[in-house]
């Protein structure tokens, strides 16, 4: 959970093993999306993972929209590149 002045913002699901994680799901608040807080959400857990688990491996799990129509709406290709991620032929990030 996040929070921004002790308000909850949004949320991540965050799975992991000794090999890898998994993000479910990352959620923000209606009335706060549009500010960023989701890029930062993201952008925490991964700083989380590779320096807190040492883990290199994140997988990004999104049922129920194709990839194409979330890199467009939050520009998320561009994102995800930036961490050296890359899309799989299973259309994750990883």
């Amino acid at each position: 959970m996040f929070y921004d002045k002790k308000k909850l913002v949004g949320v991540i699901s965050l799975f992991y093993d000794k090999e890898c994680a998994h993000i479910h799901n990352v959620g923000v608040s209606p009335r706060h999306q549009g500010k960023g807080y989701g890029k930062v959400i993201v952008a925490k857990t991964f700083e989380y993972v590779k320096n807190k688990l040492g883990l290199e491996d994140i997988y990004l799990q999104c049922d129920g929209f194709t990839l194409e129509n979330f890199y467009k709406k939050i520009s998320a290709e561009t994102f995800y590149r930036r961490y050296g991620y890359v899309l799989d032929t299973d259309k994750e990030l990883v």
